[in-house]
């Protein structure tokens, strides 16, 4: 949905009533002599309605206005000596560091194909790889394997998953729910969950623990279900973004390959535990 920009001025300034028939070089303010290039303010109207607003020509006077502020705020900073700090260089080369990793990365993503035919192959692919089912599932973790193999014993004689999840588990996430994660679709767990999960009937658990990074984990299907997959109209957006999301990702392990990276920051000692 459109909308127009606030007024961003500090104070109402009636200057180049004829913005938009400015040339891109032409000066259309001056701050203390120093000219705001119309190719500026083109920028900043670019910038704005990529967001989805709408810019007439009283949002391009308040814009405007946003460009002389800051002018006037920069003129100062230098009076004082803000440019000359320590701390202001190096926020200026983090700003320039990030406008051109993003411009690289935008222009890479845009070779990306998003047409029809390539969108519909990506959803058909994802479709068959999330399968037809989903899994109502619960979870009770422990810090060793005897512990594990303790709780697997007390629910071969009867003992509610639930509860014991409730009493037992370490995984604060899920031990007030019963140790429940909910409905999940095997493909987007991690491994050995994704297979464990899809080779569980209804209502059984897993007799052999499994062993995670965190400790040990015992997993119960409460339930299954269809599952239907949303219509291809309405994720396509949304899988152009991630096959643009997916190069983006690329590229940086491409260059960081190719890379020769030294890393001198010593871990944390609380993190090695």
């Amino acid at each position: 949905m459109t909308h127009t920009i606030r007024n961003f001025s500090l104070a109402a300034l009636l200057i180049m009533p004829l913005i938009s028939l400015a040339a891109p070089n032409d000066t259309v303010a001056t701050v203390n002599g120093k000219p705001i290039k119309q190719a500026s303010l083109d920028l900043m109207v670019k910038q704005v309605t990529a967001s989805g607003a709408k810019v007439d020509e009283n949002s391009k006077r308040a814009l405007l206005d946003v460009l002389i502020n800051r002018e006037v705020l920069a003129q100062e900073a230098v009076k004082v000596g803000v440019d000359k700090t320590p701390d202001f260089a190096d926020r200026l080369e983090m700003q320039r560091q990030e406008m051109l990793a993003n411009t690289y990365l935008r222009d890479n993503t845009k070779k990306v194909p998003t047409d029809e035919a390539t969108l519909k192959a990506e959803y058909d692919k994802i479709k068959e790889r999330m399968g037809k089912k989903e899994y109502n599932v619960r979870q009770i973790a422990v810090a060793t394997e005897e512990e594990a193999k303790s709780i697997i014993s007390q629910l071969s004689k009867g003992s509610d998953f639930a509860t014991l999840a409730k009493d037992k588990s370490i995984d604060q996430a899920t031990k007030d729910q019963g140790g429940s994660i909910g409905w999940v679709v095997p493909a987007v767990m991690r491994r050995p969950f994704d297979s464990i999960i899809a080779s569980l009937p209804k209502g059984l658990y897993t007799t052999v623990p499994v062993q995670t990074a965190g400790g040990w984990v015992i997993v119960k299907v409460e339930d299954i279900r269809d599952r239907d997959a949303p219509a291809f109209d309405k994720v396509k957006d949304q899988l152009a973004q991630q096959l643009q999301q997916a190069q983006a990702e690329k590229v940086i392990v491409d260059l960081r390959a190719k890379a020769k990276i030294t890393n001198t920051l010593k871990p944390d000692a609380a993190a090695r535990k």
